[in-house]
């Protein structure tokens, strides 16, 4: 626990210490990260960083502050050296911030028994399972649980000793007040020390608290000065909870876990009571047996299982530690697999860390989102606001705390910088500025890759783990490549942080010197009487950069009347420019030659250095002015199919020249035609357009020329034509369908292909069928050589029988605008017919009970396939029936299926519905009348009563009969016909049923067995009701 209220968590299933923080704010969340421990539970990693290095189960974690490393002022120190008790590897394991992971205690992996060596590493323990720092004295206490004992180690000499236990697991109550070292211990497993050194151990497995008085003191040299006296501040030694509110040493605990004390004078014993599921406070502790001592319940109402909320109803489930911070109780709960606060003040418990299920789910993220598995131990970093957590299961330590990132500037601006050049590189600091840990992406340049350079050997930043107060740095330069201007890029910072990824802007421009010349082309026309003028040329240095210049000059080949003169400097400032003077020596009225050359200016505008390795030269022509025909296109080639006028195309005639131009004719060659509308005389920089027709009149490639003459130098000219003549050829297939399909329905599409097989486009003007036929055509209007497309052809018949028809493609194939291509379609249309076996059905039943089955048998006696839809039963008495039936499908000519109608009658009389059946025959539908009649039974006997007189004990009188009659309209059913008494006979013509208006005979014979009054009756049980024949007699 730390004193902002920070915990350090043992995450012993995970087998990580983790860190929670104490004060949790809505904003920013708390994240948990790994702080060590690759998550394989077993022993290796000394030597190299935490996260790398492997633990099993640790048990505790513990957290030694030195302020004196705080690496921030503006955060607060957790930096310093971190103790993990390693428990599966029978260590104690130590690692500082930034340094690697070291056995302080313990042969790895390896459990012994007992004390061997005061050398800490030379000791075996046996799964040590608790710690505690007395941070004054520079002294950690160990719990060596399986060896019964508690070693203290001196961390300035490195020294161990034994300061409480004999190694033999057991109690004795006249230790009591004896040095600790003679006192017996079970399974020790917390601990904590107060202020003024007192040892507090939770000796486990006796179910007491013991305080060994100033604990142990070691000399300067790492002796043991002295080992303090041992006693019982709480518990009896019996399992289970009692002695609420009284003595501490008269209150019942269960396996108590772990120990915690407060920071006041007299320090309060916070007692992790683990399988009452409690948190219990023993106040101003004491071993002054006079002392009260008073004990109560804190958290937790001894249920094992989870709630947060009012303490005295939270659930705990065997919580194994807990550490004290400013009236806050941080709770490992062990089996919970989460964090848990006790707010004193608040009386409230409320979840820090933990879903509740084991695994490592959430790591890097929000702590109330992550998953420990079995946290023992909690250690809170100073008051930095956060914890680690030894997450025993998961074999790490983990951090927990307020993640933020602080990073030195967000904009770096570079000096201005030449192409191909890398600017001074400038430094940037990231520095966790939170209180958990700030873990690091890969930081990397993000956008303008090309223009911006990362050093890769100056990055400290990317995948590091800061912890808070803790910075790395980068350092980036500006080396543009690309193009000049201002560059903006970026360096990506992927983190953790609040707020996740930043960015740093990086910009820079980018310098070079770019040489322009203008013009890019110099054309002197001298005048017939007088000089030329010079031309000028204009050097600009467009760039930033300064541009060396190393010779400005006419190429060899350049005609000796061309010279130049210039004003440019060896060097030329960024936007600045000069001039070059281009001069033509006066040429003869008579002399039609060209003078032609090159003006050569080298420099280095290639890149940033001055060797001169570029160059720009600009083209020299001079004559004396004349007229130049130009033509904007110099040939023509069209296509077009035979039979028809292609589009025009047009072609623009330009005097270029410097004098007027005469045209003396303009003509065609060829299946060509030209009109045009130009002038006599073309005055200079006039123009004229020349449009040209294609009229093929043969197959194939037609060659031909525009012919213009005039009084330019190179006349006549000629624009070359060329015209290719194509022809469309139609072709459709099949060349004829088949259709067959009931009348009125539609057929499933047949396909027919439309092709043009020729090597002109295909104009398709109409496409359409007749008859009972339709087309769908899937083509379009021009159908260009060598495609094809598609066309849909469905059969709908309106009458029985055969069928015909066309598909009709109107087009332009084979030279023959509004020519027609067709395909024969021919059809035959059937007609099923639903023919229904019965009209009527007239069923009769009882009411309650149910008519025979009847059956309709529906026969398709047409020609055609009939597809039977729906079967329903409508009308005013539709309830009576139901039907079932096999002929929801299509019926094959010929072929039969049949309908079962059912009837349960639900009134007298007759029943009046219809069965209706939907198909695709003549009229769609057809129907059997339904006339049920519902009947009821009436049973009647002809006398209720049979009187036989007197007769002699064995003497049988004559019978006498009685006769049942049905008086109703429908079957009786006779269910039992039977005699009581035994002094009567009964016979009877009775069957099980009785028609409607039928009856039966009960015939009745007196025999007495003894003699007085004799009685007897006859119980007839139908479904109309009983009728009960009562019978007498007198035995004499």
């Amino acid at each position: 626990m730390r004193p902002n209220g920070d915990v350090v968590i043992a995450d012993t299933g995970n087998n990580l210490v983790r860190v929670l923080e104490g004060s949790i704010a809505t904003t920013p969340g708390h994240n948990i990260h790994i702080e060590a421990g690759n998550g394989t539970a077993s022993f290796a990693g000394n030597g190299q960083k935490p996260g790398r290095a492997q633990f099993a189960a640790p048990a505790a974690v513990l957290s030694k502050i030195i302020p004196a490393e705080q690496l921030n002022a503006a955060v607060p120190a957790v930096t310093g050296q971190r103790y993990v008790i390693d428990t599966f590897n029978h260590a104690v394991r130590t690692f500082a911030t930034d340094s690697d992971v070291s056995t302080l205690a313990g042969i790895g992996g390896a459990r012994g028994p007992g004390l061997t060596s005061s050398q800490p590493t030379a000791t075996r323990l046996a799964y040590p399972m608790g710690g505690a720092l007395d941070t004054p004295r520079n002294v950690l206490y160990v719990a060596d649980t399986f060896n019964n004992v508690v070693r203290a180690i001196d961390l300035t000499h490195q020294t161990m000793a034994t300061v409480a236990g004999t190694g033999t697991a057991g109690y004795a109550g006249t230790d009591e007040g004896k040095p600790a070292t003679q006192a017996a211990l079970s399974y020790p497993t917390g601990l904590a020390v107060d202020a003024a050194g007192n040892l507090f151990i939770a000796d486990t497995y006796n179910s007491r608290v013991r305080e060994v008085v100033g604990g142990l003191r070691f000399d300067r040299s790492g002796r043991v000065l002295s080992v303090g006296s041992i006693f019982t501040v709480a518990g009896t030694g019996r399992l289970g909870f009692s002695g609420e509110n009284g003595d501490a040493r008269q209150a019942d605990l269960y396996f108590p876990y772990g120990v915690a004390v407060d920071t006041a004078a007299s320090p309060n014993l916070y007692i992790t009571d683990s399988f009452n599921n409690r948190i219990r406070r023993v106040n101003a502790v004491s071993t002054n047996p006079k002392a009260p001592n008073v004990i109560q319940t804190v958290a937790g109402d001894g249920a094992p299982g989870f709630s947060d909320g009012a303490v005295a109803q939270a659930h705990f489930n065997r919580p194994w530690s807990a550490t004290v911070d400013q009236g806050n109780i941080y709770v490992a709960d062990y089996l919970n697999h989460r964090v848990r606060r006790v707010d004193v003040t608040g009386q409230a418990v409320a979840t820090l860390g933990g879903i509740g299920s084991t695994g490592l789910k959430g790591d890097a993220g929000p702590a109330d989102a992550a998953e420990v598995d079995g946290p023992r131990a909690l250690s809170m970093l100073a008051d930095s606001g956060a914890m680690l957590v030894a997450d025993s299961f998961n074999s790490r330590i983990r951090w927990l705390g307020v993640t933020q990132a602080g990073i030195q500037r967000t904009q770096v601006n570079f000096d201005p910088t030449n192409l191909a050049g890398r600017s001074q590189p400038q430094s940037v600091t990231v520095t966790s500025t939170g209180s958990g840990l700030l873990v690091m992406g890969a930081v990397d340049l993000g956008a303008d890759r090309n223009n911006f350079y990362l050093d890769p050997l100056k990055n400290t930043c990317a995948q590091a783990r800061l912890e808070p107060g803790t910075s790395c740095s980068f350092e980036v330069a500006f080396q543009p490549r690309a193009t000049l201007g201002t560059h903006v890029g970026s360096v990506v910072v992927p983190n953790d942080a609040v707020g996740g990824q930043q960015l740093i802007t990086l910009t820079g421009d980018a310098t070079a010197a770019l040489v322009t010349l203008s013009p890019p082309a110099v054309v002197i026309n001298q005048p017939l009487n007088g000089p030329a003028t010079p031309a000028t040329v204009t050097l600009t240095n467009n760039g930033d950069g300064l541009l060396h210049i190393a010779s400005i000059s006419l190429d060899s080949g350049t005609d000796p009347d061309f010279g130049q003169s210039n004003n440019c400097p060896s060097a030329l400032a960024g936007h600045a420019s000069c001039q070059i003077s281009i001069t033509l020596s006066q040429i003869g009225a008579e002399d039609k030659k060209t003078r032609s050359g090159t003006l050569t200016v080298k420099d280095d505008a290639g890149g940033n250095g001055s060797s001169g390795t570029a160059s720009q030269s600009v083209p020299l022509t001079g004559s004396l002015a004349q007229p130049a025909a130009t033509f904007t296109s110099q040939s023509l080639i069209f296509t077009q199919n035979l039979g028809s006028g292609s589009g025009s195309e047009t072609v623009r005639l330009v005097n270029s020249g410097l004098a007027p131009m005469h045209l003396s004719a303009i003509r065609e060659d060829g299946d060509f035609t030209q009109s045009n509308n130009c002038p006599p005389v073309l005055a200079p920089g006039a123009s004229c357009l020349i449009t040209i027709t294609f009229i093929p009149s043969t197959l194939g490639e037609r060659d031909g020329y525009i012919v213009v003459a005039d009084d330019s130098a190179d006349s006549p000219q000629r624009i070359q034509v060329l015209g290719v003549a194509t022809m469309a050829l139609a072709h459709l297939g099949p060349d004829r369908l088949n259709f067959s399909q009931n009348v009125g329905a539609s057929s499933a599409p047949q396909t027919v292909t439309l092709a043009n097989r020729g090597d002109g486009p295909l104009s398709i003007a109409a496409i359409a069928a007749t008859g009972d036929f339709k087309a769908s055509p899937h083509c379009p209007a021009l159908l260009l050589p060598g495609l094809s497309c598609p066309i849909s052809v469905t059969f709908t018949p309106t009458a029985a029988g055969a069928r015909s028809g066309s598909l009709v493609v109107t087009d332009d194939g084979n030279a023959a605008p509004g020519s027609n291509d067709t395909v024969r379609l021919t059809g035959v249309a059937y007609q099923p017919v639903a023919t229904l076996s019965a009209s009527i059905l007239s069923p009769g039943a009882n009411l309650g009970g149910s008519a025979v089955p009847q059956v309709v048998t529906v026969t398709n006696t047409g020609n055609g396939a009939l597809t039977i839809r729906a079967i329903g039963i409508g009308g005013a008495a539709a309830g009576d029936y139901s039907q079932s039936n096999n002929c929801l499908r299509t019926i094959a000519p010929g072929a039969s299926c049949s309908i079962t109608v059912n009837f349960t009658p639900h009134g007298y009389g007759v029943r009046a519905a219809a069965l209706t059946l939907s198909d695709d025959g003549p009229g769609g539908t057809q129907s059997v009348s339904l006339r049920g009649t519902g009947t009821a039974a009436r049973a009647l006997v002809s006398s209720g009563f049979l009187n036989f007189g007197g007769s002699g004990m064995g003497s049988p009188t004559l019978p006498q009969n009685v006769v049942l009659f049905n008086a109703g309209n429908g079957l009786l059913s006779i269910s039992s016909l039977k005699v009581s008494g035994d002094d009567f006979i009964m016979s009877t013509s009775c069957g099980s049923t009785l028609a409607a208006g039928a009856s039966c005979t009960i015939r009745v014979t007196f025999l007495p067995h003894a003699t007085g009054a004799r009685a007897g009756t006859v119980t007839v049980i139908d479904n109309a009701g009983v009728q009960r024949i009562t019978l007498s007699g007198v035995g004499t």
